[in-house]
């Protein structure tokens, strides 16, 4: 016979056989709204099967399991016993997945249930050694778990056939700040994440193509970064009542678009957590952002880029009337009309800004060269007018350890070096040091690491 031990934790009912294991596509999720009272197990419709009743805060719920249907979704009932809800799929048995990947590094994830998940047998194409999963560092794994997400580098581009037990739901145990997590064996739309405390920060759900892009699906097979504001749970499944994320409109700004990822400068936004960016990728793949690891800056923009940008295709596309300038590491001024920064440096700055003509009450300060730096490093700012200005170092605790210069300075370029020495000309030790330059109604600050 047929038997069933039911049981309900919050938003989550549960259905057990006598054996212990978990009937299949359960535990079940109720939307908001948690489960009240004890669930009654019997064939309520007279169709040979069982339905599970359940009341919860706002309803009671009829839940009808049907291997074989068509569709895909649940119903409620709502007074009326000849109105079964009912939950139903169409997967049973093994299922088949296949996942495309690029040369070099991409975002992978397990597609479906596999008794062996060791990396050389779920993706034996792939370079050995080279899956990474992400818990506040990078940490190198040999199996995949199901739910989780993974870096992971291939000699060449391909196709993986993976095929196993369908993934129909998952329980997502999130850490506070970034996550790294795959999907389902099946494509959903990020409205399918189940998010019942509104944990997961809107705008913050990234895959990877040739950079860093913002996702509306999860497909099967990839993985993807999301953000949360605190720890917490979220559930992935089909035709769950799902608590939707608040919808993000564009920034009304100007633009920068590289490989995919488009940039927002000129404006300030209310939320900069919701154009927040990802850690970075492995050495030596494409990234672009703010300084802040955002994707928008208002004014003053140090840009920072990784891997080989030469001959990339760069659009600037501008909304505001104010004309604006590119000056790279060495003070070199780019043109933001030729459509591509010819360089190939693995790590570049750049300084993104409104041009000093446009705004002649201000001062700018380009990055610090080399940064990091052994033994010395050049500060290079302009100024449009005469003014009292001071720069100093400070170390992590807010000492003063060096006065580089005070005093009066004309219009014009300025450069100071810094050789890692404090008042006393004595050296320092390795670290973080932060420059400090100061004008009598503005102050700008820069951190600066010093290797030994």
């Amino acid at each position: 016979t047929y038997e069933v031990v039911a049981a309900v934790d919050g938003t989550r009912l549960y259905a057990f056989h006598m054996d212990g294991n978990l009937v299949n596509h359960f535990p079940i999720h109720y939307g908001d709204f948690p489960f009240k009272g004890s669930p009654v197990v019997t064939d309520i419709d007279i169709d040979g099967d069982l339905e599970i009743m359940i009341g919860t805060a706002r309803s009671i719920v009829n839940v009808d399991i049907k291997e074989l249907s068509q569709s895909f979704g649940w119903n409620m009932y709502r007074g009326n016993l000849e109105r079964t809800g009912y939950y139903e799929s169409d997967q049973s048995g093994d299922i088949t997945v296949d996942i495309d990947h690029m040369s070099d590094w991409n975002l992978v994830g397990l597609p479906v249930s596999l008794s062996d998940t060791d990396q050389t047998l779920v993706y034996p194409n792939a370079i050995e050694g080279t899956l990474f999963s992400f818990s506040d560092s990078y940490e190198l794994q040999e199996n995949l778990v199901e739910g989780l997400g993974y870096w992971l580098r291939f000699p060449s581009s391909g196709l993986t056939t993976l095929t196993g037990d369908p993934i129909t739901s998952l329980d997502l145990s999130l850490q506070s700040d970034w996550n790294l997590i795959s999907g389902l064996s099946s494509s959903i739309e990020i409205s399918g994440i189940f998010d019942p405390e509104g944990i997961i920060i809107p705008g913050t759900i990234f895959g990877f193509g040739e950079s860093y892009e913002l996702s509306d699906i999860i497909e099967p097979g990839k993985a993807y970064w999301l953000r949360a504001v605190t720890s917490g749970e979220v559930y992935l499944g089909v035709g769950l009542s799902s608590r939707r994320m608040e919808s993000i409109p564009k920034a009304e700004s100007n633009r920068l678009i590289a490989k995919g990822m488009t940039l927002y400068f000129g404006k300030d936004v209310e939320n900069k957590l919701h154009y927040s960016m990802p850690p970075l990728p492995p050495e030596g793949v494409f990234d672009i952002r703010f300084s802040d690891n955002t994707r928008v800056c208002e004014d003053e923009c140090e840009l920072e880029v990784r891997g080989n940008l030469s001959g990339t295709e760069i659009t600037f596309d501008f909304i505001d009337d104010d004309t604006w300038e590119l000056i790279d590491e060495y003070g070199n001024m780019i043109s933001l009309d030729a459509g591509f920064i010819d360089s190939e440096d693995l790590v570049q700055r750049y300084k993104l800004r409104r041009s000093i003509s446009g705004n002649p009450s201000k001062f700018y300060v380009d990055p610090a060269y080399p940064n990091p730096f052994n033994p010395e490093t050049t500060i290079r700012f302009t100024v449009v007018e005469p003014v009292d200005v001071t720069v100093e170092i400070y170390d992590i605790l807010g000492r003063q350890i060096s006065n580089i210069m005070e005093g009066m300075l004309q219009s014009g370029n300025h450069s100071f070096i810094w050789n890692g020495t404090d008042n006393s000309g004595n050296s320092v030790s390795a670290g973080i040091y932060f420059l400090q330059i100061n004008t009598i109604d503005s102050s700008q600050r820069m951190k600066l690491i010093l290797l030994k």
